[in-house]
């Protein structure tokens, strides 16, 4: 994984202008973050991500520009005390839980997402009961009313590739075919031979006729096993091509994400990297 991006990569043009207006409008909401201009930090923020959706960059690359939005409005509600920027905080810190599972959000940032939308919640509903908060949190004195936060819109979420369901599926059913070859097996090794020593046990036939049963058993014994070692080898075959499908959708989906845009956040702060092929 690349490491944030060094000043001779950040002078570096990129083929896809679309990356470098989106590295710099972070470079800029990064500065005004730092600056305390937390609404041009939205807004800067806001406008990147509406440009890493639409070329597709990795989805941990919308996650973290996600966080950066909350938390940039989060500290908009501590310079004007307006209580929209702290739900519009509440509701983005919502989208990025229900998006953390099918776009692999890594657990540290769904662990901060779940403690500041914890503490959120209850700031909010401590703001808005105490009356009147709609007016008189959201306003000082005399000065003009911040306006609504434009949300960030929502991801493209990425269908899965043909490749990887028809692998996901090939791999279940060699594996549930492999399993199953278990029971041929365990008939014809041992529920066949027992079977086999009960009837003469039962009949007591002549000696020529035992042999002949015996050899008509043995075959029957020997087709069970042939037909379980074909069971096995049609299962590890399935297994095997799936497997192969799951690699090149997985080489697939990473050529079909770059350039890789990836800001990151932290408590103090804000970074970027940016790492991918050009």
């Amino acid at each position: 994984m690349a490491g944030p991006a060094t000043a001779a990569e950040a002078e570096t043009p990129a083929p896809n202008d679309e990356v470098e207006v989106a590295k710099q409008l972070f470079y800029e909401g990064s500065a005004r973050y730092s600056a305390a201009d937390y609404t041009a930090a939205i807004d800067r923020f806001t406008r990147a991500l509406e440009i890493v959706t639409r070329i597709g960059a990795e989805p941990k690359v919308r996650g973290a520009l996600l966080l950066n939005l909350a938390k940039s409005h989060v500290r908009a509600y501590d310079v004007d005390t307006d209580v929209r920027h702290l739900r519009a905080a509440r509701e983005i810190y919502r989208r990025f839980l229900r998006e953390a599972d099918e776009l692999h959000y890594d657990a540290e940032g769904r662990a901060e997402a779940e403690r500041e939308l914890a503490a959120l919640e209850t700031r909010i509903a401590e703001l808005e009961g105490a009356g009147g908060a709609e007016d008189a949190v959201g306003r000082r004195e005399g000065a003009t009313a911040a306006p609504d936060p434009q949300p960030p819109p929502e991801a493209d979420r990425p269908k899965p590739p043909r490749e990887k369901v028809v692998g996901g599926a090939l791999v279940g059913v060699g594996a549930a075919l492999a399993l199953a070859s278990i029971g041929p097996f365990v008939y014809g090794g041992v529920v066949l031979p027992r079977r086999t020593e009960d009837e003469i046990a039962k009949k007591d036939p002549p000696p020529d006729e035992e042999r002949d049963f015996r050899d008509q058993e043995k075959k029957k014994q020997i087709a069970w096993f042939v037909g379980g070692s074909l069971m096995v080898a049609a299962g590890v075959g399935l297994v095997a091509g799936g497997a192969v499908l799951l690699r090149r959708a997985k080489k697939t989906g990473h050529q079909a994400r770059r350039p890789r845009l990836m800001p990151m956040a932290g408590r103090h702060g804000v970074g970027l990297a940016l790492s991918g092929r050009f």
